[in-house]
């Protein structure tokens, strides 16, 4: 899910609904990036918060080296 935080309270924007158990692989989260960029090319990104079910080196090349997204992964 990708959301809007606003005073604390998170706005849901975009979301995927799974034909699976788990979480997101890294193509599905790219793939998710991919449809909200176009929609809202002017817009700054503060940051991507995300929990620790998201962590991968591939994950974080692609966000600093191609989306340029600051981030912020919960690790434990």
């Amino acid at each position: 899910m990708l959301a809007i935080v606003h005073n604390g309270v998170a706005f849901p924007l975009f979301w995927w609904i799974l034909d699976k158990k788990g979480n997101f692989n890294i193509d599905e989260r790219i793939d998710l990036l991919g449809e909200v960029f176009p929609i809202f090319p002017d817009v700054k990104v503060a940051n991507l918060t995300a929990d620790r079910d998201v962590l991968g080196g591939d994950w974080f090349e692609y966000l600093l080296k191609h989306a340029k997204v600051p981030f912020r992964i919960r690790t434990r």
